[in-house]
């Protein structure tokens, strides 16, 4: 790829293994509230949170609720499906999930050693991210990439969320960043790649699925750049 000299990483699920950070975090919590008389096991626990956190997100990105309502209302509504009405369990669980996920900070392989070959390269290095600020900017100095990324762009910071233009035309002012010389990395094909992608900016998409704009790994940057 000629001319780039800025590469945009989305966060979750691209750089930092969400899922399975996630799905700790979630386990654990679980386990420490006692809830299998309720939900028998964790699968279904499981399946049940993930569906109303997804909705909550979607409220979320479209500005339907806040972000103190998303992240109690997921627990919230994932109790009431088993008719327990406890607001303040549904706070605790939430408080002792957030700190379990700044506990499991997994990072995808290859991603430390990418990195340090596109540092090595004067590649300049950002992050633009939908996540909440305080929590993405934790993550990051506790994953060790703190000192890879010049810029982090954070949706919560802004008012908008990818993928919006303004999240991206933000974060390239704020990294001295021109269009052409910029690319986006992501796994979300809607807000990572076709936001990039209507905005101008060319992107890379991170998923198994071949295409003429696919990565399957973190490490084929080092092929491409």
């Amino acid at each position: 790829m000629n001319g780039i000299k800025h590469i945009f990483f989305d966060l979750d699920n691209t750089l930092w293994d969400f899922k399975r950070s996630s799905d700790i975090a979630l386990k654990e919590t679980f386990s420490m509230f006692g809830l299998v008389s309720e939900f028998r096991n964790y699968l279904i626990f499981h399946n049940i949170y993930a569906h109303h956190n997804q909705r909550m997100w979607a409220k979320y990105y479209n500005n339907a609720i806040t972000r103190e309502d998303l992240l109690v209302s997921r627990f919230k509504a994932t109790l009431k499906e088993r008719g327990v009405t406890d607001e303040e369990l549904a706070d605790d669980m939430n408080r002792c999930y957030m700190d379990l996920c700044f506990k499991y900070t997994i990072l995808y392989p290859n991603t430390i050693d990418t990195l340090e070959y596109l540092k090595q390269k004067k590649y300049n290095c950002h992050a633009i991210s939908n996540g909440f600020g305080e929590v993405q900017h934790e993550k990051i100095n506790l994953c060790g990439l703190s000192s890879f990324l010049k810029t982090v762009t954070c949706s919560e910071d802004i008012g908008v969320c990818k993928p919006h233009k303004g999240i991206f035309e933000h974060a390239l002012s704020k990294a001295g960043a021109s269009i052409e010389s910029s690319v986006m990395v992501g796994d979300d094909i809607n807000t990572d790649i076709k936001g990039a992608l209507n905005f101008g900016l060319k992107a890379l998409h991170l998923t198994p699925a071949k295409s003429d704009i696919s990565i399957a790994s973190i490490a084929d940057l080092k092929r491409l750049l």
